[in-house]
């Protein structure tokens, strides 16, 4: 490769198969951009039409190494060149018998063809597909990951190993210990959250600043391993809360002087709150704040209208699109779940209520946008780390006992379909 990018390549390669070049810049990319080639013509093709125009006269080579095996290939077309003279050992140039003894591998500098790239949006200016730039994010995110998960397992090891000869020494003279300390040390469970800190410093975010609506190179359906994934790739920006928002600093911007913040730009249905109601094309979603994340998720304290609460709220009076990302559990993904992107929402209406466990609660209901692709994924339900011990902790409860304490032991009925709850009517005890 000459100073000026140039790439040149050796090698007749019959026209009608189309060229493969080999580009050793390309080496980090596991994808094959497919691009339209000119062929030249050929006695098996005789008047065949170029796909694209072409330097007259144009040849198609390719180089044929065994230190080029295994890398992705770029078609390309390639302009004459004259052929380079054949020369003996000291140098001086060998003497021509006839045609077929000619060199048949002229040099040649090759141009490659980089179209497509327009096709799809292409918001940063980088030249690349939205779709490319979202998987190499996603590359350079688990790059990090498996990186930091190798790291702090060969730190913890050391830590353990440690600790197991301190107790070893200790065992000699007498003392007990050692084994239980080194059981306890164990590796860190979110190496997730330190390649998110290796993207911010080494500005590799696809998007730093949040956007409204669809994000260009993710489609509905499209799933994720990881709370991290989404962050670094600017579809949800926080690791932990469901509701991500903009701030008061968008306000001064232009394009959102007509919109009152702060305003909601994603939501996270993962089965967290029990207030939450969800039937696909219509979410009841419960605002953040008041449950017990480190313990059994339920609500234990009432809720605030502010942050993502008041972002949600605001978004009804803008009417701004809301994409909405389920999470679900899966056992082949690391962090227990998968997270699948099921497309863009409306807010509609809001109110307060008391919620299951009698505290005040802000709710939310969203509806999906139409004509967006078929959901996926099925509706999420609150994850309960035990069963409900009292008749007024189930969900929806609209009646205690049916039969009017006839029966030895009442039985309840629920309404999680209607919202407000209301109780079956038409029955009548005999």
């Amino acid at each position: 490769m000459e100073a000026d990018g140039t790439v040149h390549f050796w090698g007749f390669w019959p026209s009608y198969l189309g060229v493969f070049a080999e580009l050793p810049l390309m080496e980090a990319m596991d994808s094959v951009a497919v691009m339209e080639v000119t062929p030249v013509p050929d006695p098996l093709f005789v008047g065949a039409t170029p796909l694209i125009p072409a330097p007259p006269e144009s040849e198609l080579v390719l180089r044929r190494s065994a230190r080029c095996l295994g890398r992705p290939r770029v078609p390309v077309y390639a302009e004459p060149q004259e052929p380079k003279q054949s020369t003996g050992r000291r140098g001086r140039p060998k003497k021509k018998r006839d045609e077929e003894n000619q060199d048949p591998a002229p040099q040649v500098a090759a141009k490659s063809l980089f179209p497509g790239a327009a096709a799809e949006d292409d918001a940063l200016g980088t030249g690349k597909s939205a779709k490319l730039r979202v998987k190499e994010t996603l590359r350079a995110f688990n790059s990090h990951y498996l990186h930091l998960v190798q790291e702090e397992q060969k730190r913890a090891q050391a830590v353990i190993q440690e600790i197991a000869a301190k107790g070893a020494a200790k065992n000699k003279d007498g003392k007990k210990g050692g084994e239980g300390e080194a059981k306890e040390k164990r590796p860190s469970k979110r190496p997730d959250l330190k390649a998110i800190t290796k993207m911010q410093e080494n500005n590799s975010f696809l998007y730093t600043e949040k956007v409204l609506g669809p994000i260009p190179g993710i489609d509905v359906g499209d799933q994720f391993y990881s709370r991290a994934e989404m962050v670094v790739l600017g579809i949800h920006s926080h690791w932990l809360n469901g509701i991500d928002y903009m701030g008061m600093k968008y306000q001064e911007k232009k394009e959102y002087e007509n919109f009152t913040f702060p305003m909601a730009t994603c939501i996270v249905m993962s089965g967290i709150y029990e207030d939450d109601l969800d039937k696909a094309d219509e979410i009841i979603y419960t605002g953040q704040g008041g449950n017990d994340l480190l313990g059994n998720h339920r609500q234990i304290g009432s809720q605030q209208l502010n942050r993502g609460n008041l972002a949600l709220k605001n978004s009804k009076d803008n009417g701004n699109l809301i994409r909405v990302i389920r999470g679900h559990v899966a056992k082949n993904s690391y962090t227990g779940k998968i997270y699948t992107y099921d497309g863009l929402y409306k807010v509609v209406d809001d109110w307060v209520q008391k919620g299951v466990q009698g505290h005040v609660v802000y709710k939310y209901k969203l509806k999906r946008l139409e004509g967006q692709p078929s959901l996926t994924t099925t509706e999420v339900r609150f994850t309960r780390a035990e069963a409900p011990r009292k008749i007024s902790e189930l969900p929806g409860l609209v009646c205690d006992d049916i039969s009017g304490g006839q029966e030895n032991i009442p039985i309840p009925a629920t309404n999680v379909v209607d919202d407000p709850p209301v109780p079956p009517s038409g029955i009548t005890n005999s």
